[in-house]
């Protein structure tokens, strides 16, 4: 508004055009308007890459049994996200070196392993470094910072008619997952034991980290 050169970069999540913060800024002259998906790109919006186009992964050698687990499920208030912890309870999985951050998603009943409402950052990146397999709610925050991790994740999607979100855009996130090959995109209550030993035996490579080791 004072005229300072500014640039706004629309979150990756953004598939199909820009969030209420995006449509405000196009009020705003001056300021350079860019997306991560070049599909919707035109008039003041530009293409931008993706911050999720250097992350690939590659299979590893799975890890023994029982696994690791993490479970981490976001901070968002007012919304739990019981169905992902009963699916894994159902597959048998979850053990005392499952290691669970539930947010708003308190229970009554007592789950195997350590149990935290809330963690700092050092000690989530702690357990999920750690963990032979992280599954999380599909946010966009948390996704990038467990491929930047190594990471290959189990994205449960929150979903509105279970009372999980308010809306359904994280459909949006998990399409996204998918396509890239850069975790696996699940419903909670569809959470399986075949997909979290899948998860357990890929990992993900920073593209632009094995290049700097190239050069």
């Amino acid at each position: 508004m004072h005229g300072i050169p500014s640039s706004y970069i629309e979150s990756v999540c953004r598939l199909h055009g820009p969030s209420a913060t995006g449509k405000l800024l196009m009020r705003i002259p001056g300021v350079d308007l860019k997306t991560q998906h070049a599909e919707w790109a035109g008039g003041r919006w530009e293409p931008y890459p993706s911050i999720l186009d250097s992350f690939f992964s590659e299979e590893r050698l799975s890890p023994l049994e029982p696994l690791r687990i993490f479970v981490t499920l976001g901070t968002i208030r007012g919304y739990r996200f019981d169905s992902v912890i009963d699916a894994l309870l159902a597959t048998g999985l979850a053990n005392e070196d499952t290691v669970w951050q539930l947010g708003e998603t308190n229970r009554s009943d007592v789950l195997p392993g350590q149990v935290y409402d809330y963690m700092a950052p050092d000690e989530f990146a702690r357990h999920a470094s750690e963990a032979d397999v992280v599954i999380t709610h599909a946010g966009v925050g948390t996704l990038v910072e467990l491929l930047a991790l190594g990471i290959y994740p189990i994205q449960a999607v929150r979903r509105a008619s279970r009372g999980e979100h308010v809306d359904d855009h994280q459909l949006e996130i998990a399409e996204l997952v998918r396509a890239s090959d850069i975790g696996i995109a699940v419903e909670g209550p569809d959470l399986t034991a075949d997909i979290v030993r899948q998860a357990a035996s890929r990992r993900i490579i920073d593209g632009r980290s094995a290049v700097l080791e190239m050069e």
